[in-house]
């Protein structure tokens, strides 16, 4: 109860201080101070989530500057350390690896070699090109944000606006007609694979000849019960984009996204100039996917995964107080309210662990959300993990033929997190909390946030203008809090009785 009370109420005074607020005061502030007030119950926030280890919060994120990249120089060398005797264990011929905060690639590393069928090849690094398999859903539902933005497509839009021919098997009683948005989660209830037959791997059909074989397919589930990862699914998505964009799909990732962001080694066609710069496995072929291109045919780097990464950390997902976003993507690939939208759950298992995204796949860890999305695609295994809250990301590009690229992800995590959040602690200025205690003194209501009554906010003066007394009232669930000021530690209490 304590537990589900701190967090309920740290969420109800997040929202009272960024949305609109009735405020009644006998002190005649009114509207103005609602921007005054949310710096107090920010650092109310601070001292409830920090007395509260059930209910997690990190430090806000800072510029990186010379000093904080300084500070980190012992993080960085014990990663290193960590990673090298990892390696050992992986088996891999070589891994590529980067860390981004923000919008720098703060770290990277490689391991091994380029090219095990080369004497003396050299380490993998930052710039070398690996295939990134399924990290190639994650452009196919920019592109599908995008296009919605500019008024092209709507996510709830069904499958047979754009492809009218298209029909599938369902034994299901539900026949509502899967969506855009159901495609790019892996909620539309589609097989894995497109019926390739036995050209499965090298899907060279044409759109017509797919929707042909599709009639004679069966749907797994019914859309909108739970996940059925598919790369039917998206590689349907990114040809329905080029339609709705009136060209290819290839052509609007390029131009649109790889172009817009600076990923100019990033691409879909294998030419020798891109096989000369890529790393290789034990079994150096390269599959063209072809109609499934939109679903796993990306080749890139770590450095270009790295803009992308960098994208994503413009948009804060804590407090809606955007960066501004960078001078050289101008217009930006992405709103940045669109970019929470697209970082946001689309279906969450029943214990919370667990979810899908657009096309995340996202794991409860260190009490945060990692999204992550991975790839395999012949002798390549790849991964891309954010933590959005600290606009962390973490890259890891591996040459096997398996699933290995994961491990190496909480590798870093559980190397670089701890010893990054104590940094960036030490760096955050001590919040300071205003004497004048007076101009905030008030009482505010927030109408509806437990869909069950009001919610009032009171901020009454210690004598002597020695700090705040928060009250807070919800009779119909919770009943009345108080969050006292302790001065002797400069903190509010959030007392709860037993």
């Amino acid at each position: 109860m304590k537990f589900f009370a701190r967090c309920f109420f740290a969420v109800l005074l997040f929202q009272f201080a960024f949305s609109a607020v009735t405020y009644k005061s006998s002190d005649g502030y009114r509207n103005s101070q609602k921007k005054v007030l949310s710096g107090l119950v920010n650092d109310v926030l601070q001292s409830v989530f920090g007395a509260s280890p059930e209910c997690p919060s990190f430090p806000e994120p800072l510029e990186y500057s010379e000093n904080f990249a300084s500070l980190l120089k012992p993080a960085f060398a014990a990663l290193e350390s960590s990673l090298a005797a990892f390696f050992k264990t992986s088996q891999a011929p070589g891994v590529a690896l980067g860390i981004v905060y923000d919008q720098s690639l703060i770290w990277s590393q490689g391991y091994g070699v380029i090219n095990p069928a080369v004497a003396n090849s050299s380490a993998p690094d930052a710039d070398t090109v690996f295939r990134i398999g399924s990290i190639s859903k994650v452009f196919v539902d920019l592109l599908m944000f995008q296009l919605r933005d500019r008024g092209l497509v709507q996510l709830d839009d069904p499958v047979t606006k754009y492809f009218p021919t298209f029909q599938m098997i369902n034994m299901f009683k539900d026949e509502t007609p899967i969506t855009l948005r159901q495609l790019s989660s892996h909620m539309a209830g589609l097989p894995r694979e497109t019926p390739c037959g036995v050209f499965q791997g090298e899907c060279n059909f044409t759109t017509d000849e797919i929707m042909q074989r599709l009639q004679s397919t069966m749907y797994i589930l019914p859309p909108a019960l739970q996940p059925v990862y598919s790369n039917l699914g998206f590689s349907l998505l990114g040809h329905l984009l080029g339609e709705a964009g009136d060209s290819d799909y290839e052509t609007l990732v390029t131009s649109n996204i790889f172009e817009a962001l600076g990923m100019a080694n990033s691409g879909f066609n294998y030419t020798n100039d891109v096989l000369a710069r890529m790393a290789y496995g034990t079994d150096q072929s390269i599959t063209d996917l072809g109609w499934e291109r939109p679903a796993g045919q990306i080749y890139s780097t770590v450095a270009d995964i790295a803009k992308l990464v960098s994208m994503f950390n413009e948009a804060n997902m804590r407090t809606g107080f955007d960066s501004a976003p960078r001078a050289s993507v101008s217009p930006p690939v992405l709103q940045q309210t669109t970019v929470r939208e697209m970082l946001l759950p689309a279906f969450v298992n029943t214990d919370g662990s667990f979810g899908y995204g657009h096309p995340w796949e996202i794991y409860l860890t260190n009490g945060t959300w990692l999204m992550t999305k991975g790839g395999l695609v012949d002798s390549y295994s790849t991964e891309v993990g954010m933590i959005p809250s600290v606009k962390l990301g973490f890259i890891a590009f591996v040459t096997l033929p398996y699933h290995a690229s994961l491990p190496f992800i909480y590798e870093m995590i559980d190397s670089f997190l701890g010893p990054f959040l104590a940094v960036l602690q030490q760096l955050t200025p001590p919040a300071v909390v205003p004497t004048a205690a007076y101009a905030y003194v008030g009482s505010y209501v927030l109408q509806g946030i437990d869909m069950q009554g009001n919610a009032t906010v009171s901020v009454r003066s210690l004598p002597d203008n020695a700090g705040f007394k928060l009250h807070i009232d919800n009779p119909a669930v919770f009943g009345s809090f108080d969050l006292d000021w302790d001065a002797d530690i400069s903190m509010f209490r959030f007392a709860l009785p037993d």
